[in-house]
């Protein structure tokens, strides 16, 4: 009986944390959920890869948004004036960078007959509600969902690049780490950069040669992977080479957009992470 449960147990471990990367192995002999991994069509000379997270690797509007709510909560602002900075603020600038966020909300705040608080005490209020996350002190009343194909793609290239593998993102620092631990990918990145409270922007290479200084690699043995143009114009100035795979929605804009300006072949453009991906048949 005792026997029957450790097996149990050394499958569940195989199957969120992969294969013991302690134990010796020998090159691609390394078994992932009773296969050997995939692994990623890279161009020569790669080693080492930054990912991007809002949309690449996770979808977390719902987590962001919720902390934005709590944050408010905390603060003591009625649910009613609440809803109204949400559907005035939130709403039409979501999907802006961090820091993007906190100008509309000052400017939205002076802006208001009777000012609901400063911006600096809405963001000290929001980082509270973070780390009580991170705690475990408020539970999450929102999962974040995993983009398909996501979890094969890190496993490969952890697998692939010997662990070389950096999160960058826009998003604060706490809440990347509460995303990859609920989805349970935090231990398939040696690194995690976030472009608060560095004060990065990502259409800038600061926060790309950053990532690489991390991974101790050049720019040119690094591969970004990423949705957005603004990623792809910060790493194509740093020199990565990008895999870029936009919503579909946003495909025909983004072709015009590659078209109209020169990346050349720096810029792979992929309709779905599993395109880039090789299964090997079962063992």
């Amino acid at each position: 009986m005792i026997a029957y449960l450790v097996a149990i147990a050394e499958v569940v471990r195989r199957r969120w944390d992969g294969p013991n990367v302690t134990a010796p192995k020998k090159g691609w002999q390394v078994m992932y959920h009773g296969y050997a991994p995939p692994t990623v069509v890279l161009p020569d000379g790669i080693k080492g890869a930054v990912v991007d997270l809002d949309d690449t690797v996770a979808r977390a509007r719902d987590v962001h948004g919720d902390v934005m709510l709590r944050a408010l909560e905390l603060a003591g602002v009625s649910k009613w004036r609440a809803a109204e900075i949400w559907y005035h603020w939130v709403a039409p600038w979501w999907g802006s960078p961090y820091r993007e966020l906190i100008r509309h909300a000052a400017s939205y705040f002076r802006g208001m007959k009777r000012c609901v608080m400063r911006p600096s005490t809405f963001e000290r209020h929001y980082h509270r509600v973070l780390r009580l996350i991170c705690k475990g002190e408020l539970p999450l009343r929102y999962a974040p969902e995993e983009v398909p194909h996501a979890r094969d793609l890190l496993t490969a290239l952890h697998y692939q690049l010997d662990g070389r593998l950096v999160l960058y993102s826009a998003s604060p620092y706490d809440l990347c780490k509460i995303v990859l631990r609920k989805l349970l990918l935090e231990k398939r990145f040696a690194h995690v950069v976030s472009a608060h409270p560095r004060k990065f922007r990502k259409e800038e290479p600061d926060g790309w040669l950053a990532c690489c200084e991390l991974l101790k690699l050049p720019p040119e043995a690094v591969v970004a992977f990423t949705d957005s143009m603004t990623d792809v114009r910060g790493a194509c100035a740093a020199g990565l080479r990008v895999y870029l795979s936009p919503a579909p929605e946003q495909v025909e804009a983004v072709k015009q957009e590659l078209s109209n300006e020169a990346f050349g072949s720096a810029v792979v453009l992929v309709d779905a992470w599993n395109n880039i991906l090789r299964f090997p048949t079962e063992l």
